[in-house]
């Protein structure tokens, strides 16, 4: 789990959007459901990125950017690290990478879709 959350401060803090894109205040974020389509290099990760960049503090384990390609879930299921990671004080999870906590509300975000785990 800390290698994950080495790899999102990285991230997050190597993220620099030159355009701040205006889905980011169209979108509920309290949804039960959330779903983010495009092709390939869109820029749906770095969306993602740049939304925990603006709403969480360096540092703050509530929210994670998780690369599901990432060989750790070669023998682990997206639920497991969600399990896990709500264990650990978080409360929202994302298959698409960015992994968020809120205060007693339990979700699941992913970039094509998400619920409640």
């Amino acid at each position: 789990m800390e290698a994950f959350f080495r790899t999102h401060a990285y991230l997050v803090e190597h993220t620099n959007a030159p355009v701040r894109r205006l889905l980011m205040d169209e979108i509920d974020w309290s949804c039960r459901m959330i779903g983010i389509r495009g092709t390939r290099g869109v820029g749906k990760t770095t969306f993602l990125l740049q939304y925990a960049k603006e709403h969480f503090e360096p540092g703050d384990r509530s929210c994670l950017y998780v690369n599901i390609n990432n060989f750790y879930f070669q023998g682990r299921s997206i639920v497991d690290f969600a399990g896990e990671f709500y264990y650990r004080g978080a409360a929202r999870c994302s298959s698409t990478r960015c992994l968020r906590k809120t205060d007693g509300a339990r979700s699941s975000r992913n970039a094509t879709t998400s619920t409640r785990v």
